[in-house]
């Protein structure tokens, strides 16, 4: 219209500015602009191992300022060794039978320790507390020094303590190593000024990492503290077992390890091989942050070169025609989508 009646030019020009137009200015490379940076992430991300089940994760691991990881399992191997035990042969193997129904990393390591098998009835597991069962016609509980004293007389000095028939007769010491990238990711993400917690449902975890750590947590307790946090900021929890799997799922951002439980990996937003895989997860985060900026800036700057050359601005010295200014378009959608392939 302004061609036609401003400028005067014949009106099949001023269609061909109008069409030239409409196809130059499509948003397609636009639009594709976050999609093929979250996509190629997520791909290169799944080589190395780790799998993202919700794109948006990359976005908000760049923006994360608090950090929680579970310990058993997470932050350690979870390969518990038992050193330690106060109860009678005939105890220890009633334990070890119901702790086998159990699948807590200390559960299984007591469960090796079965010399005979016995039966076991009324089974219940309490994440993060500790396991109940009538073994042989006796009522075992196994757990959490506090757990076992709310529900049985007596007293321990151990850390796991063991009640039958509502009396304590004793305990057992369990052991675990830190896996070897731990200390190396935690101190990583101190050093880039992050806020990084340990939450463990162990009473006295033994930990010397340089950061705080919450000790004796329930499940339920992990999710109210992941409440508390994301009112610092962006939260991100660590996690593999099933007392984590509430923490994982109220998190900003929740990452399960591929050893843990099934109803861990179910709950978080991306799965890792270990806790070492949270650099690189984060790295990746940033990248394709970058990535989007980048796409976006281009994708727009080239529009607007494109419709200013299309409309006919600079005719007659130069011009688009209307086939010519859609093939124009596809380029700038090519160019973004080459551009989130390179590394």
């Amino acid at each position: 219209v302004v061609w036609k009646l401003v400028m005067g030019v014949p009106t099949y020009e001023a269609v061909l500015f109008s069409v030239a137009v409409l196809a130059g200015a499509c948003p397609c490379p636009l639009g594709l602009a976050t999609p093929m940076a979250v996509l190629t992430s997520v791909n290169k991300l799944a080589k190395k191992g780790i799998v993202v089940r919700d794109g948006d994760a990359m976005e908000k691991l760049n923006q994360a300022k608090v950090f929680i990881f579970d310990k058993t399992g997470t932050l350690t191997k979870g390969e518990f060794k038992v050193t330690k035990v106060t109860v009678n042969e005939e105890t220890l193997n009633a334990v070890a039978n119901l702790e086998g129904y159990s699948s807590h990393p200390i559960a299984k390591a007591i469960s090796r320790l079965v010399k005979r098998k016995l039966k076991v009835e009324n089974f219940s597991d309490f994440p993060g507390e500790g396991v109940f069962g009538v073994v042989e016609g006796k009522s075992v509980i196994v757990g959490k020094k506090d757990f076992v004293l709310r529900n049985c007389e007596g007293s321990g000095k151990e850390s796991i303590l063991v009640c039958v028939d509502g009396k304590v007769v004793g305990g057992i010491v369990v052991e675990d190593e830190l896996r070897e990238d731990a200390v190396t990711t935690i101190r990583q993400l101190v050093k880039q000024g992050k806020e990084v917690y340990v939450a463990t449902g162990d009473p006295d975890p033994k930990l010397d990492l340089g950061v705080k750590v919450f000790s004796g947590l329930s499940p339920d307790e992990k999710v109210d503290l992941v409440r508390k946090m994301r009112k610092k900021g962006l939260t991100v929890f660590v996690g593999d077992g099933v007392n984590d799997a509430q923490a994982i799922r109220e998190a900003d951002v929740g990452i399960a390890v591929s050893s843990g439980t099934d109803v861990a990996k179910y709950a978080g937003d991306v799965i890792v091989p270990s806790v070492g895989s949270v650099l690189e997860l984060e790295r990746m985060g940033m990248r394709t942050v970058k990535k989007i900026k980048e796409n976006l800036a281009w994708a727009f700057a080239y529009n607007s070169v494109l419709v200013a050359i299309a409309s006919g601005l600079f005719y007659p010295a130069l011009y688009l025609p209307p086939e010519y200014s859609a093939l124009a378009m596809s380029l700038n959608s090519v160019s973004v989508v080459t551009w989130s392939l390179v590394s």
